[in-house]
């Protein structure tokens, strides 16, 4: 049902993440014909700079355009924003970010084309991205914000060219640009001499961008990489030998809206394949409710692209509400990373994951980074009279992928691809080890009403048991079922200091109790 309800809609709306269209009917109509990639006119004549001052003055905003790149018989206009703080100063030079947008219908008639076809208009998604960019410039950092548009007609990631490569091409030449006016060449017209911090570039990237990390962090060598925001990333979670990790040495935090029907919960199946990897910074997933796919790109809206259903009996975040949120996140974020600010998002490994953020209840998927252990599901055993398996959910049109299928709840959807422990109750010996923070990483087994507590027994080197309880109405595992339909269960985090009696003697088992019903346990970490 899902692959099925992502096909309905990846059709209607021809959105960034979407890989699986499905044949129109006569009552449809019919879409227009996709590209297979653009073909920018070799005697294209670029666009004369532009420079003019955001409505707030805090930034000054360079409308670009470098000439073409190509791939082959494929070519792309290199041409986007470049948004600067109005104050400058060579006392602290701003830092650098690319703001990377999604991939979406760039031509007004709902088309994938470039050139777009005659008698229509063409969506500039960067210019949907100007409102991230003023802000962050008012924060002191550069913006650099590539037009994606052309490079992105193509269906596919890598074929018939590969999308990877124009990525790099397009987003390095815009760096230079910026480099020769650090230098003093001041083509941009921003006068940005002496005043750039190229040192450490963060990236911000939305849909099939998020995809593109290791093609970023080869765009900015010789610089590094120092911090990742991603929002709606189109990860195919159904094929993880396609897929790779966040970088374990780079900060990362992905938000997904909870009613995004384009990638749906792609972001938090993904990092859930990667929770027992090791990794010296951290990774999170946080999700949005109310949010949808295209709400923070103004030009998706404007053009009507908005992907939510059910608006008009739940509750759905504003445009303006998910631009603000949205913002608001990415700078506290890379203030946190960039600028080593305090933050109240997880950063360390004991850091609380909030239960709210910017005002809305938030659920995370968080890695612990330098976690002390990492108990996988093949580390518990079931205890006496228990259930405890180890299986998988696979997609749901192809049931018979996996191998080791999990079975499926009489109520709700479980939307997690990890391999997990379905138990009642199971055990896991230890190392000797002493901690002071504790994280769980699981999903309940469907909804059906109230969910009991989930308690974590921790059996310590002095003969002593102390007990860690997950309340049955904590977000993790709580029901999630509404008037609107029986619920989605993912992966989610629970993180706790350890009490005092619980650090006063090495851990040497831990031991999860949720009789009653069962949970999906993907692992427990101690810090």
């Amino acid at each position: 049902m899902r692959t099925l309800a992502t096909g309905i809609l990846c059709w209607a709306l021809l959105l960034a993440g979407c890989t699986n269209p499905r044949e129109a009917t006569p009552s449809e109509p019919t879409p227009p014909a996709a590209a297979e990639g653009p073909h920018s006119p070799t005697d294209r004549k670029p666009t004369p700079l532009s420079v003019r001052t955001s409505a707030d003055g805090s930034a000054e905003i360079a409308e670009v355009d470098l000439g073409n790149t190509s791939i082959a018989s494929f070519s792309t206009p290199i041409r986007g924003l470049i948004v600067a703080p109005t104050q400058l100063s060579s006392s602290r030079p701003a830092p650098v970010v690319i703001l990377s947008h999604l991939r979406a219908p760039n031509c007004s008639d709902i088309s994938f084309a470039f050139p777009c076809p005659a008698e229509t208009e063409e969506l500039r998604f960067d210019h949907g991205w100007e409102y991230l960019a003023t802000a962050l410039a008012h924060e002191g950092y550069i913006s650099v914000i590539p037009d994606l548009g052309p490079a992105y007609v193509g269906a596919k990631l890598t074929q018939p060219y590969s999308q990877k490569d124009l990525w790099s091409q397009t987003v390095s030449s815009l760096l230079t640009a910026v480099g020769s006016d650090h230098a003093g060449s001041n083509e941009l017209g921003l006068n940005l001499k002496g005043a750039v911090d190229l040192s450490t570039i963060a990236l911000v990237a939305h849909s099939r961008s998020a995809v593109l990390v290791d093609a970023a962090i080869s765009a900015v060598a010789p610089h590094t990489l120092g911090s990742i925001v991603t929002y709606g990333g189109s990860y195919d979670t159904f094929d993880p030998a396609a897929l790779s990790p966040p970088p374990p040495d780079i900060p990362y935090l992905g938000i997904e809206g909870e009613l995004d029907n384009d990638v749906e919960h792609a972001p938090s199946q993904w990092l859930g394949n990667y929770l027992d990897i090791k990794r010296s910074q951290p990774a999170a997933i946080v999700q949005l409710p109310g949010f949808g796919h295209m709400g923070i790109n103004t030009t998706a809206i404007t053009a009507g692209l908005d992907d939510r259903t059910g608006c008009d009996i739940t509750d759905c975040a504003s445009d303006t509400d998910q631009q603000r949120i949205f913002t608001e996140v990415v700078t506290d974020w890379l203030a946190a990373t960039i600028l080593n600010r305090d933050s109240q998002l997880p950063i360390q490994p004991d850091s609380p994951l909030p239960s709210e953020l910017a005002g809305l209840p938030v659920r995370w998927l968080a890695h612990t980074p330098k976690a002390l252990l990492q108990l996988d599901p093949h580390s518990f055993q079931a205890i006496t009279n228990q259930q405890a398996e180890i299986c998988r959910h696979g997609d749901l049109m192809n049931p018979a992928a996996t191998g080791n299928n999990c079975p499926e709840p009489h109520q709700g959807v479980i939307d997690t691809v990890a391999e997990v422990l379905l138990t009642t109750g199971a055990r896991a010996k230890v190392p000797e080890l002493t901690a002071t923070t504790i994280a769980v990483h699981l999903a309940p087994f469907g909804g059906s009403g109230s969910h009991p507590d989930v308690t974590l027994e921790l059996e310590l080197a002095n003969n002593t048991t102390v007990a860690v309880v997950i309340p049955g109405t904590d977000p993790v595992v709580a029901d999630r079922s509404s008037e609107h339909g029986n619920g989605i269960y993912g992966l989610s985090t629970w993180r706790a200091q350890l009490p005092e009696a619980a650090q006063s003697s090495p851990i040497v088992a831990v031991t999860l109790h949720s009789e009653s019903r069962p949970v999906e346990l993907r692992g427990v970490d101690l810090y």
